[in-house]
């Protein structure tokens, strides 16, 4: 992924609320996955190649830390296509024991676009998974 634009993107929007709306992203959040638990949003590794010193997480790299990480590794490529870059989460948070990816959308219409991936195979997985 780019750098971040400053002052439009989903990137910058999601930042944005976690620094100034904080508890109103919380609340919402609550509200769909319906709990009042506290929410835990991971951090994202340092990456000195980037002008914001800023890394990503791809894929399921955030289970690094956990001792199963070898069969969550492997559960995941039958989740989700292996072709092409991994996936890069706009931000992943924890409840309790659940983890939730974040693919976030400055507009609504941007949840409707078309997927880019050309396997046939990818685009049924992709699909069913969403």
């Amino acid at each position: 992924m780019a750098e971040m634009a400053i002052g439009y993107g989903s990137e910058y929007q999601l930042l944005r609320y976690l620094g100034h709306h904080r508890r109103f992203l919380f609340q919402k959040i609550k509200d769909v996955i319906h709990t009042q638990e506290e929410i835990e949003w991971i951090d994202y590794p340092v990456d000195e190649k980037r002008l914001s010193m800023d890394g990503e997480l791809k894929g399921v790299e955030c289970f690094k830390v956990l001792p199963c990480y070898k069969s969550i590794c492997e559960a995941w490529k039958m989740f989700w296509p292996q072709r092409g870059n991994s996936h890069n989460w706009d931000g992943i948070f924890k409840v309790g024991n659940t983890w939730y990816f974040v693919e976030a959308k400055a507009r609504l219409y941007e949840a409707f676009q078309y997927c880019e991936a050309k396997d046939t195979d990818s685009l049924k997985k992709n699909n069913k998974r969403l």
